[in-house]
């Protein structure tokens, strides 16, 4: 079912009637099908239990189209070659669930994706060079960092200590400008309006009863002469 414009015809596929029924299809190849969108629950419902291999490679996801966890046996992966920055840490959670469900055979394949290599992705970075799952190029992809520099997660990996450190400075010192900046704000709001501020400030405690009590035990004539 390779390079046949699904993506047309399963949109519309609202109750999963595409693959309804199909329970001993153990190996789909969806590859080059213009895919884009998260597949409905109902996709894959007959398969469940059944399904084994699932080919993505070629189309236009940019994370694992469907909820892993709900495939019971599914072994092999393949997702190369779409528009994938990088796996979250609930893809990843449910990655190794499945590792587990296979007999720790899982095998999944990332080549060909647009991954970067940032502060958001360094839990799949370091994933890919932890996990016992079989990765294509044995983990070792193009990815691209902040500043546009195009380098390998191996690199990276080799440097995680280093990055988790500058990836903490940068949301500090972030974090420090956010907060300097508003003070200045306030600052500079009370210095332009200080006169309607002292006056506000005035007019709220001579309304407050206790401000008058106390002005008042605090004379001791009713009335001065000058």
């Amino acid at each position: 079912m390779q390079s046949s414009s699904l993506s047309v015809g399963l949109k519309e596929d609202h109750q999963g009637k595409f693959l309804d029924g199909l329970k001993r299809l153990q190996y789909i190849d969806f590859s080059r099908n213009a895919f884009e969108d998260q597949f409905r629950t109902s996709t894959f419902k007959s398969q469940l239990d059944i399904l084994q291999c699932l080919i993505l490679e070629g189309n236009f996801f940019t994370s694992i189209p469907l909820n892993l966890e709900d495939l019971n046996l599914l072994s092999f992966l393949n997702i190369r070659n779409n528009k994938i920055a990088y796996l979250t840490t609930n893809e990843i959670d449910a990655i190794e669930v499945l590792f587990e469900k296979s007999n720790r055979t899982m095998t999944v394949l990332l080549e060909g994706n647009p991954l970067v290599c940032t502060c958001a992705s360094l839990d799949f970075v370091e994933w890919l060079f932890t996990t016992k799952v079989k990765l294509d190029s044995n983990g070792s992809y193009s990815c691209v960092e902040n500043d546009g520099n195009i380098t390998t997660t191996n690199v990276v990996y080799n440097q995680l200590r280093i990055m988790r450190i500058r990836c903490i400075t940068t949301v500090w010192v972030i974090f420090s400008a956010t907060l300097f900046g508003v003070l200045l704000l306030f600052i500079l709001i009370g210095y332009r309006y200080k006169l309607h501020l002292q006056y506000f400030c005035l007019f709220i405690g001579m309304a407050n009863p206790l401000f008058r009590k106390s002005k008042e035990e605090s004379l001791e004539y009713d009335a001065y002469v000058a």
